[in-house]
């Protein structure tokens, strides 16, 4: 399952991973207050499954457009959710400097760490296997930074960033992390000098009986839908199976009869 916006959140504060500064609001004139608070350019993001994709994001110049924006979010619908809340987040002045992921590898059966340089000719890769026994050692934290050409200057904050990024992978039971882009902030002396531009966090269907606190930003829509998987099929009859043989002769029965049955190959 991809967590909200506010599960994010609230996990990567709770792993001391930076993000840019963000309220959650309801009500339009809250976006004009969020965004007088933020002074600067800010972007609203609707607070539905999938609102890292561009399309569910709105940069905004003025607490004015946050207002109207917030006013035509709220209450719509995207990909067939209701809007019933969107963040309105800061927009630092910041140098991107690389796609940052942790995710299960299937084939290898273990925690996969990928990192890619940004905005280079030829941009460097990095695709590290970790072993979940041993975790993430402090030699992967110089392989990895040493592999992407990070400045030593930004090493302290960068090593702390993987280390409690495979953390959260790892106590929350997730599939995927995604941290993209990381980038450096332009203000020299702040603290920390990196911040996470965009993140999502995929975690296990099986293991949310052991974080439902992560739900409680659901709606009772999203709740049903999380709970219920609707697979739409062709046909104008459906049938119900068990076993492999049975379901490939019954639709070849039926056919001939006249109805199309619905099937799902694989």
């Amino acid at each position: 399952m991809k967590l909200l916006d506010a599960a994010v959140r609230q996990l990567f504060e709770h792993y001391t991973l930076p993000l840019p500064a963000a309220h959650r609001i309801t009500a339009p004139s809250a976006a004009y207050s969020a965004a007088q608070a933020l002074q600067g350019t800010v972007l609203l993001r609707a607070q539905v499954p999938d609102a890292f994709n561009s399309r569910y994001q709105v940069r905004c110049d003025s607490p004015a457009a946050a207002q109207h924006t917030a006013e035509q979010l709220l209450g719509s619908q995207i990909n067939r959710h209701t809007v019933q809340a969107l963040w309105v987040e800061a927009i630092p002045q910041a140098q991107p400097l690389l796609d940052l992921s942790i995710a299960l590898d299937r084939p290898s059966q273990r925690p996969m760490l990928r990192a890619k340089q940004l905005h280079r000719p030829t941009p460097r890769e990095v695709n590290l296997p970790m072993d979940p026994l041993l975790g993430f050692q402090a030699y992967h934290q110089v392989q990895v930074a040493s592999e992407m050409l990070m400045p030593r200057a930004l090493w302290d904050a960068f090593f702390a960033l993987l280390s409690n990024s495979f953390r959260l992978f790892t106590e929350q039971d997730a599939l995927e992390v995604n941290l993209a882009p990381l980038a450096r902030l332009s203000q020299a002396g702040e603290a920390p000098p990196l911040v996470v531009l965009s993140a999502s966090v995929v975690v296990d269907d099986n293991a949310l009986f052991r974080h439902a606190d992560l739900l409680r930003d659901e709606t009772p829509e999203q709740h049903q839908r999380r709970r219920l998987r609707f697979v739409p099929l062709e046909g104008q009859i459906g049938c119900l199976v068990n076993g492999a043989g049975l379901a490939l002769a019954t639709p070849g029965l039926a056919h001939p009869t006249g109805p199309n049955p619905g099937h799902s190959p694989g």
